[in-house]
């Protein structure tokens, strides 16, 4: 798969390298670096901003109390230096060939993780201008909402997200969308299965509270397709 939306090529390589992108989502996104020679690129963008925005701050020398602090728990003292002690050294080398062995026991004994598939849909409105980005994290059963341009709501009004199951089944509520910022919500189980096959994802308007049918009763304003990342 290729990742097409300029949007979400965009936010996946901002949180790349922020670092805030994890797990088997980066080292997918990774992969689509090494082969993808526009994306790299947006990586490159994204890093060169970051530095000017790091350029841009003015670095903080601790007070004098955090060197005593840490110099107290470490016992260090001015007579004598702490890095000759020979109980440190000793006490040091236990502690790694502890680590050692655990290392080497984890590798052995555990068995590689199940890698679990993550869905992605960016939601976009009627105009094709993208309002939601949301991530289904299917290992922790949760739903990750960010409003990518925020929307006008009335007081009374509630934006709510359905899954469009396939074969034109009937929707199904997965929740009500934030106006603004994000949101993490429960993805139920039941609704695993059919991410991989489902026609999409779309959001109504509906009244404070959500649909009081269970399905949609105002109108589809948003759609998006679901992506598997």
């Amino acid at each position: 798969m290729k990742l097409q939306n300029e949007n979400l090529r965009s936010l996946l390589a901002a949180e790349y390298v922020m670092g805030t992108l994890r797990g088997r989502a980066r080292s997918r996104f990774e992969y689509y670096v090494a082969q993808d020679k526009a994306l790299a690129g947006r990586v490159d963008l994204w890093t060169n901003e970051f530095a000017r925005l790091d350029a841009s701050l003015s670095p903080v020398k601790p007070p004098r109390r955090v060197w005593k602090n840490i110099a107290a728990r470490l016992g260090i003292t001015r007579k004598r230096r702490w890095w000759d002690s020979v109980g440190l050294w000793r006490s040091t080398a236990v502690i790694a060939a502890s680590i050692t062995v655990a290392v080497l026991s984890y590798v052995v004994i555990t068995p590689p993780p199940v890698v679990e598939p993550e869905y992605v849909a960016v939601i976009n409105n009627q105009q094709a201008q993208a309002a939601w980005l949301v991530k289904a994290d299917v290992q922790t059963h949760t739903l990750r909402v960010q409003v990518l341009a925020p929307q006008k709501l009335a007081a009374d009004k509630a934006f709510e997200l359905w899954l469009l199951p396939a074969e034109k089944k009937s929707p199904i509520s997965m929740g009500l969308m934030p106006a603004s910022g994000s949101l993490r919500l429960p993805l139920d189980p039941s609704l695993v299965s059919m991410l991989s096959s489902a026609a999409g994802v779309a959001v109504s308007l509906e009244p404070d509270g959500g649909s009081p049918t269970g399905q949609p009763t105002g109108p589809i304003l948003y759609q998006g397709a679901i992506q598997l990342l």
